[in-house]
């Protein structure tokens, strides 16, 4: 089933959190005067994906390193392939950051897969650091398409 907020669907298939950081990473005062502004997260994944939850928990660094303290972290459950041609899905788990791929070089696909990240080698997820990166890309960060 697709669920979307907005219309009120399945909660366990569309979960929201708010940003909080990360206990292994400390944001001094100063960090927090100068936080980012917000960025909104959507972790697309299905349900048989092993690496959405390590994938969160990589995006909430990367947020705390960027200094992005306001930004949320969603979660989609993808559950058909009807699900997945709603969305920029291209495996799971795909990263959104404010409705962009934050690795754009995926392609689209309606098959509920898990992604392969190339980047370094052959990976089920980004690394922090490459999610850090993706986080200081001004196209990523104001939501617009490259």
């Amino acid at each position: 089933m697709h669920a979307d907020r907005t219309r009120g669907q399945s909660f366990d298939a569309w979960t929201r959190e708010p940003f909080g950081c990360p206990s292994e990473v400390e944001v001094s005062n100063d960090q927090r005067a100068r936080s980012n502004p917000s960025m909104k997260i959507e972790i697309l994944r299905i349900g048989e994906c092993a690496n959405w939850e390590e994938a969160s928990r990589r995006a909430r660094i990367a947020l705390a390193a960027v200094g992005a303290l306001d930004s949320t972290v969603e979660y989609r459950l993808l559950s058909s392939p009807e699900d997945a041609a709603r969305v920029p899905f291209a495996g799971s788990p795909t990263i959104l950051v404010n409705g962009i791929d934050a690795f754009p070089g995926g392609d689209r696909t309606t098959d509920l897969a898990c992604r392969v990240y190339t980047d370094q080698g052959l990976a089920g997820l980004p690394t922090t650091e490459q999610l850090r990166v993706a986080l200081t890309q001004s196209t990523i960060r104001e939501g617009r398409h490259s």
